[in-house]
């Protein structure tokens, strides 16, 4: 047929081919007889009638473009047309040589499954080249986080599923045609789908599945009704998490209490850090809410504003965790008082009256309180009604002159300074031969010492010498009616008149007068 040159070996029979007996068109082999030592080694032509000799045949395939997968020599599609081979699922290729099928586990797990849901896992069965009637799986699963609630049945014609001894975490699974069927070959089926019911579980990254397992000699095979049978490849799920856990919440910033700053208004400005949130199910949606419906980085307003911090994992379980922003209503006043001069011992207390006003609503505020000073100087925080401040005065009533000086912004606090200027014993807001009178005829009054060195002498009334004349500052709300005018000298009635009768006693020349002579004889 192909035009290539016949055999270069003949062993004819002796007279052949002779084409007797009305034609002979074949080509076989034949013995001469039971004794030839090489039966079927020689040539003869024979007719299609079958004979009773021994005889054979030969073939010579061109095997150009066939395959041989069972390498026996013989062209796939000979071995199928001769049926050495089977082909059961028509895909041209010996069965013996098709790809062991596979049965797969698949669920619809979502990337994280919260506890009562539903998770659904299929049996697939793909690749198997001979006709299907029944099966058994052996399948297994944690029960901690899984409890098989059903078993339904598959794709069609394996629609009888019976799930037998079902134990903790395990379950036979038998399916099987209809009655009678002859099977089907199984390209890609669906054998049964389990039903299982989250129960438990941690979102801490763990993760389960369902999978096969043998029980000593029971395996997962599937059967063609003829009595074989065939172990498919198996392949488990894939991991899942189950999430019964909410989200973890830790640097949760603390409570905070503060005040608002300078110049702020009735507001404070505050920088929360949010908290780190953790869960093994991502992405996490945190949200951080102020109870007042301003953004986190808005300004706080007085009184206590919630911030609600709020992290939920893909299941919907969610952590909260609160942090209180209280806003003080006042603003502090940081005020530092210093006594003139050096020589202080390093505790002192003085009684201070410090007075201040708001520049917005014009509220007067006074401080009357005792103070420490430490080696001359006294430094104290005031709390004062939020407002504007510009404008303080401070005196020690029984001992200096009132002094007002300018309120700076300091950020946090309002800041004031002052230097008190000493010797008025009266209270007159001028230091004159009154105050003078006042340390002679007083002394020893504790009052009167000055210089806080535990005792009244020369060294006190050297302040009323030196500051001789001196005028208090108008205050911030309410002065005097004009400067006093400092007195040089009074008569011993209009002491008596102004109600300091005591006062006369420092008439040292006695001559009805207090005056600066009095002053320089005492001096």
């Amino acid at each position: 047929m192909t035009g290539e040159p016949w055999f270069a070996w003949w062993d004819l029979n002796p007279n052949e081919p002779n084409n007797c007996c009305g034609g002979e068109d074949y080509l076989h082999f034949i013995s001469l007889n039971v004794s030839d030592p090489v039966p079927g080694r020689h040539w003869n032509d024979l007719s299609d009638v079958v004979f009773p000799e021994v005889w054979s045949s030969i073939v010579e395939w061109d095997t150009g473009g066939s395959s041989d997968c069972n390498a026996n020599g013989i062209p796939d599609s000979c071995d199928l047309a001769s049926g050495t081979s089977a082909d059961r699922n028509g895909n041209g290729i010996p069965d013996e040589c098709d790809p062991n099928p596979v049965l797969a586990l698949t669920s619809n797990a979502s990337a994280c499954n919260t506890v009562n849901s539903t998770v659904t896992v299929e049996a697939r069965l793909s690749g198997a080249s001979q006709p299907v009637v029944a099966g058994q799986m052996l399948v297994q699963w944690d029960a901690s986080k899984l409890s098989l609630s059903s078993v339904n049945p598959g794709d069609a014609p394996f629609n009888v599923v019976y799930s037998l001894n079902p134990s903790a975490g395990q379950a036979t699974v038998l399916v099987s045609v209809e009655p009678g069927s002859s099977g089907e070959v199984v390209g890609n089926k669906a054998m049964a789908r389990l039903n299982f019911t989250v129960v438990g579980g941690s979102c801490d990254g763990s993760q389960t599945g369902v999978n096969f397992f043998s029980a000593g000699p029971l395996q997962t095979e599937f059967a063609d009704g003829l009595g074989n049978a065939f172990a498919p490849t198996l392949v488990g799920s894939a991991g899942f998490v189950v999430d019964d856990g909410n989200p973890v919440l830790s640097n949760v910033p603390a409570d905070r209490t503060v005040r608002p700053e300078a110049g702020d208004g009735a507001f404070a400005t505050v920088s929360l850090v949010a908290p780190v949130a953790t869960d093994s199910c991502s992405p996490l949606t945190e949200t951080a809410t102020r109870s007042d419906g301003q953004p986190l980085s808005a300004a706080y307003p007085v009184g206590v504003t919630t911030v609600t911090w709020r992290a939920v994992d893909p299941c919907g379980n969610s952590a909260e965790a609160t942090t209180q922003v209280t806003v003080e209503p006042y603003n502090m006043m940081s005020v530092t008082v210093s006594l003139p001069g050096m020589g202080y011992p390093a505790s002192l207390t003085r009684s201070l009256v410090v007075e201040t006003v708001g520049v917005t609503t014009a509220a007067w505020s006074v401080l009357q309180e005792n103070r420490t000073f430490v080696s001359g100087s006294a430094s104290f925080d005031w709390g004062l009604p939020i407002d504007t401040y510009a404008c303080l005065s401070v005196e020690d009533p029984a001992r200096s002159l009132r002094r007002r000086v300018d309120v700076t912004d300091g950020g946090a606090n309002w800041t004031a300074t002052a230097t008190l200027v000493l010797g008025d014993l009266i209270d007159d807001e001028v230091i004159d031969v009154l105050d003078w009178g006042a340390y002679v005829v007083r002394n020893p009054n504790t009052a009167h010492d000055l210089n806080g060195d535990g005792v009244t002498n020369a060294a006190d009334g050297q302040f009323i010498l030196d500051n001789f004349g001196a005028q208090g500052d108008t205050g911030c709300v309410a002065g005097f009616d004009g400067p006093a005018t400092a007195i040089e000298s009074i008569s011993v009635a209009e002491l008596v008149q102004r109600g300091l009768p005591e006062l006369a006693g420092a008439d040292l020349n006695g001559d009805g007068w207090l005056d600066l002579r009095d002053m320089g004889m005492a001096d």
